[in-house]
């Protein structure tokens, strides 16, 4: 029986996309052989190579950076031609251009997993016009796969906006492992830790969110802001002792375990990883009012609360939410967003039509 799977991905860089499909492969509820071939290099700075070669999944690289996309195309046909695959699953725009492009030529109808609100996402990161010829292609291409959208906002805002049909498959991960542990610095008399964790640029909003917490006149309360991207620098002339920046992190689920809120005042997510691996480790969260962020909230009043960061106050929201146990957010957490559930929720759709 043939139930070799291929992941396309444009790199392994970590960030959101390539975190869950970790999660993915990492569950013992996906069944199937994976192999991820990377069209760029295995080595880019960040990659997660050797994570995933710890779950030994086979991975391939085409070792290449360019968005010439017939290029792209034929190198995975051919590549795609010398293995047997049962199934093709790609992610990110390069993937799935590259991937529409000789969809017919594959032996069954590829997949292919939607993150982003198309356009929206785009524009902070390309520009207008970039963005608007980027959408018109992703649409076009997107035509060609059966797609998995990581929330029901996705997948409502493709087919409201787009007319794209797809299945939801909410995004999931472990809970973590350490919960149970103690650790020395949870005393009392400690300040309340609020934490960030994610990319420090325009589309995560880090700067506003910075400006909700100098609002907040208190003393007994700190933030981390873990992560880089192009405005850390802005970070380092902080001028509030409240506030820490610690940069990229590789014992992000212990700042987690240590700390008590999960703050983020992002303008778009799809299904966002770090707010679900807050909840995993037993952490509200308090959510800039958006609908991916609405949708996570709204499966639990334990997994905190929306607000709007121009306006908002924190300390009401900390006050409000700091009686919630880790044990209830767990619990619920266990429900609705586990890694085991959206395992199975994709063996099942990948494979089922196979026979």
């Amino acid at each position: 029986m043939n139930n070799n799977l291929l992941f396309i991905v444009s790199s392994l860089k970590r960030g959101g996309p390539i975190n869950q499909l970790w999660e993915l492969l990492n569950n013992k509820n996906f069944i199937g052989d994976h192999s991820i071939l990377s069209l760029s290099s295995l080595d880019l700075p960040g990659s997660r190579r050797k994570d995933f070669e710890q779950l030994g999944v086979k991975l391939y690289s085409l070792n290449y950076n360019g968005q010439n996309f017939y290029r792209l195309s034929r190198e995975i046909l051919s590549f795609i031609n010398k293995k047997k695959f049962y199934r093709v699953i790609s992610q990110g725009f390069r993937s799935d251009i590259s991937v529409a492009m000789i969809s017919k030529k594959l032996a069954s109808k590829p997949c292919a997993i939607l993150h982003n609100y198309i356009y929206s996402d785009y524009s902070y990161t390309y520009g207008f016009l970039r963005a608007l010829i980027m959408t018109f292609c992703h649409v076009r291409a997107l035509r060609a796969f059966d797609i998995i959208a990581v929330s029901e906002s996705v997948r409502d805002f493709a087919r409201k906006k787009y007319s794209l049909k797809s299945t939801a498959i909410r995004n999931g991960v472990v809970i973590n492992p350490r919960n149970g542990e103690q650790y020395s610095n949870l005393t009392e008399n400690r300040a309340i830790r609020l934490i960030y964790v994610g990319v420090i640029d325009k589309r995560k909003n880090v700067m506003k969110l910075l400006e909700a917490f100098k609002r907040v006149k208190r003393s007994d309360i700190e933030l981390l802001v873990v992560g880089d991207g192009p405005l850390k620098n802005f970070l380092h002339h902080e001028d509030d002792s409240r506030v820490k920046y610690l940069g990229q992190r590789n014992d992000v689920n212990d700042l987690l375990l240590t700390s008590d809120f999960f703050v983020s005042a992002s303008s778009f997510e799809g299904m966002p990883m770090a707010a679900l691996e807050a909840i995993a480790s037993g952490l509200p969260c308090i959510l800039s009012d958006i609908s991916p962020h609405r949708e996570l909230i709204s499966l639990s009043g334990n997994f905190g609360c929306v607000t709007d960061y121009d306006t908002c106050n924190l300390s009401k929201h900390i006050d409000s939410l700091i009686s919630i146990s880790r044990f209830d957010i767990l619990s619920d957490f266990s429900i609705y967003l586990s890694s085991d559930l959206m395992a199975r929720r994709y063996s099942e759709l990948i494979f089922e039509n196979k026979e």
